[in-house]
């Protein structure tokens, strides 16, 4: 029993297996399946991602596009818990397109709209639970904007979203 139950938690959406013997002649099987969280975007393209980080195997990434695509250098450790914080604003959580770890050390969340939120280091829970409050009575994300900047605790910096003025005579 114990070999069929590895075997059984080879298979890429498979977290944990338990298979018990209930005699005189039964076999039962549970599974806990793996919860798929973002995409890990890699060279070779994108991977499925459960809580831990883990790519799940045998997955269609291309039919998880409503999940955040995740980038970064060792950016899926970390993903689960960012995505958390993300989550407890489900309103702004609602226009994330990715997330890009910056760094080893913070995170930008990329906006459909465009908009990059640069969050801080330290406690970007709190800086997230600030932004959604500015929106809720500013509508700041929906806004012309190229970048948000939440990494100073006392300020927010607002970079607007210019267009790139060419060279010569009629600029």
């Amino acid at each position: 029993l114990s070999e069929k139950r590895k075997k059984i938690e080879q298979l890429g959406w498979v977290e944990k297996a338990y298979l018990e013997r209930i005699l005189p002649d039964t076999l039962r099987l549970s599974i806990i399946e793996r919860k798929p969280i973002a995409l890990l975007q890699t060279q070779n393209g994108h991977q499925l991602i459960d809580q831990k980080g883990e790519a799940i195997l045998g997955a269609a990434p291309e039919t998880f596009g409503h999940l955040p695509v995740v980038s970064g250098e060792d950016a899926a450790i970390g993903a689960n818990h960012l995505i958390e914080t993300l989550k407890t604003e489900p309103e702004l959580y609602a226009e994330i397109w990715a997330v890009h770890y910056i760094s080893k050390r913070r995170w930008n969340v990329l906006m459909k709209n465009g908009v990059t939120i640069k969050l801080p280091e330290h406690e970007p829970g709190y800086a997230w639970s600030k932004l959604a409050r500015l929106d809720y009575k500013n509508q700041i994300i929906h806004r012309d904007l190229a970048v948000i900047d939440m990494r100073l605790q006392d300020q927010i910096l607002i970079e607007p979203n210019l267009p790139i003025r060419g060279k010569g005579q009629e600029t």
